[in-house]
């Protein structure tokens, strides 16, 4: 048992997979949600087209963490 209870068990999603929503002309897939991560984190894969892309912002009240990568 680890000190937040239940032992976890590592898993792998391949690109695509995990809950899907599509929003902004963008696919979002949920890789770990804050209830899998005891709310310590989430994770997203996010697929879009350069016409989507938010534009250069920050959050403020945030902890960094953020990871992209491009292809």
């Amino acid at each position: 048992m680890s000190e937040y209870g239940a032992v976890r068990q590592p898993y792998i999603l391949n690109p695509g997979e995990g809950r899907s929503v599509w929003s902004l002309g963008g696919r979002f897939t949920m890789k770990v949600t804050d209830g899998e991560s005891l709310s310590q984190f989430a994770l997203v894969e996010a697929l879009a087209f350069r016409t989507t892309e938010p534009p250069l912002h920050i959050h403020h009240h945030e902890r960094p963490g953020t990871s992209s990568a491009a292809r």
